[in-house]
């Protein structure tokens, strides 16, 4: 049975674990019970479980270069697992579950029989109780996989502290994937980490859509890959939305097609630049609404990667709302969303995703702020989720707002403006933008955004002060 495991079989084991994280969650069991056929190979393993074991992370080639070189010295030392690094970061496996499953029937395999001769020699030395206690945990290693996360606390307090270090100390090596709003992401720490769900709400009109739009474009900008699941629009209306926020051309133009020759010109020069900066970072999958589930996605998921070789590492929904659950609770739909947004956790959670989802507010929030409980079947979806925010119009819940500000040649002073209060661009509409939960940080504060619902673009409103704060910082 193990000849079957040669080394074209532990390559294929470990590029998949370097390009899918769930496949590599479940490797992490399997192959620390299996021996590398070389020394090489055991290494790569090592690095690659290592950093996912400690970070929750898949390994980059930058992590497998700073590795080799901390290890070895020598050129000549380190070049046989670079070499193989670089080969297994190429390859493309067939069928990865299958081989998965395939060694873990073999571990099975060995665990037992080693159990078994174990048990033997025991016997025949006779100690029974021992011999028993050899296949009852071969048994125990077969049959049960852990589903939990054990830290020894105190004992462990050094290796977090290191851990804690490194990763401050290299950014670049983790996943941090920004928001897009400045003061946001800033409490945020940079922005979603993988395993994280957030929720963005409101009531109808406030623009929830148009924040995962703008979302994605910051996430695809810094170099993430994204899916967008649209489950009340088709999947061509999203992406001309997605070509209105990237290109700052009205919607409305690609949606009839009302382009004059300059600006189909312009389009066109923007879209070599595109191609170049986005290509294979964005894909869109639409599903009727009420019909899908959270397999349907996981689903689409698998698809898009086995298709396109996309690894994503952000998941937005519009809206989680719509995903049909998988047990129907006698009709009781606060259980069956509760069961939807916890089964939206656990894709963020076990697949390893960050994961934004809009959401409905309910009537009764159009004039007040919606907070964190404002999320219709607040209890579950707000206790479930890491971050909540909401949008808000100013005007409707009486605040006095901002004035639009026409700007002019003129040197003159803008009458419009108020004193105090920050400017709006000629076109745009002010909205406020409420953090209402953060689970690991500062919440209940707003930010100000401005918005050009034509051409899909939100944006936060940074003050002189904040300029000015962020300049200090960097300095």
């Amino acid at each position: 049975m193990s000849e079957v495991f040669d080394a074209a079989f532990e390559d294929a084991i470990l590029a998949q674990s370097l390009r899918d994280e769930a496949f590599l969650k479940k490797a992490a069991a399997v192959c620390q019970a299996h021996h590398f056929s070389t020394k090489e190979r055991s290494w790569l393993w090592g690095v690659i479980h290592g950093n996912w074991t400690k970070y929750h992370e898949r390994t980059s080639t930058k992590i497998v270069a700073a590795r080799a070189r901390h290890e070895f010295d020598e050129v000549d030392k380190r070049k046989p697992y670079i070499v193989l690094a670089k080969k297994v970061f190429k390859k493309k496996p067939k069928s990865p579950r299958a081989i998965l499953d395939e060694l873990e029937r073999f571990v099975r395999h060995v665990s037992i029989q080693l159990a078994i001769e174990e048990s033997a020699v025991l016997l025949e030395k006779g100690k029974v109780d021992d011999a028993e206690k050899a296949i009852q945990k071969s048994a125990r290693s077969v049959t049960r996989q852990r589903k939990y996360t054990h830290i020894p606390w105190i004992e462990q307090f050094d290796e977090r502290q290191e851990q804690r270090k490194h990763e401050k100390e290299h950014p670049e090596e983790f996943t941090t994937i920004p928001l897009g709003f400045p003061r946001i992401d800033r409490t945020l720490s940079g922005g979603l980490r993988k395993g994280e769900l957030a929720l963005i709400m409101g009531t109808t009109g406030r623009g929830k859509s148009i924040f995962l739009t703008n979302t994605v474009q910051a996430s695809i900008a810094r170099g993430y890959n994204a899916i967008y699941f649209a489950f009340e629009m088709p999947a061509r209306q999203i992406a001309a939305r997605q070509d209105s926020r990237w290109s700052g051309f009205r919607y409305n133009q690609f949606k009839g097609f009302d382009f004059k020759p300059s600006e189909l010109r312009k389009l066109k020069r923007q879209l070599r630049k595109a191609e170049r900066q986005f290509r294979n970072r964005l894909h869109i999958v639409s599903m009727p609404v009420r019909s899908a589930t959270i397999l349907d996605v996981r689903a689409a998921i698998e698809d898009v990667r086995e298709e396109y070789g996309f690894e994503a590492d952000m998941i937005a929904m519009d809206s989680g709302d719509h995903l049909r659950s998988l047990e129907s609770y006698g009709g009781n739909f606060r259980l069956q969303q509760a069961e939807v947004y916890w089964a939206m956790k656990e894709l963020a959670e076990e697949d390893g995703y960050a994961v934004v989802s809009s959401t409905h507010a309910g009537r009764e929030w159009a004039k007040k702020v919606a907070t964190a409980e404002a999320s219709s079947e607040a209890y579950d979806k707000s206790r479930i989720a890491d971050a909540v925010m909401s949008l808000n119009d100013p005007l409707e819940i009486g605040r006095k707002g901002r004035k639009t500000i026409i700007e002019d040649d003129d040197d003159d002073e803008d009458e419009g403006e108020e004193i105090g209060e920050p400017t709006v661009r000629d076109g745009m509409k002010l909205m406020e933008l409420f953090l209402g939960k953060y689970r690991d940080g500062d919440s209940r504060f707003k930010v100000n955004v401005e918005c050009d619902f034509a051409r899909m673009m939100m944006r936060e409103i940074v003050e002189e002060d904040d300029e000015e704060d962020e300049e200090d910082e960097a300095a």
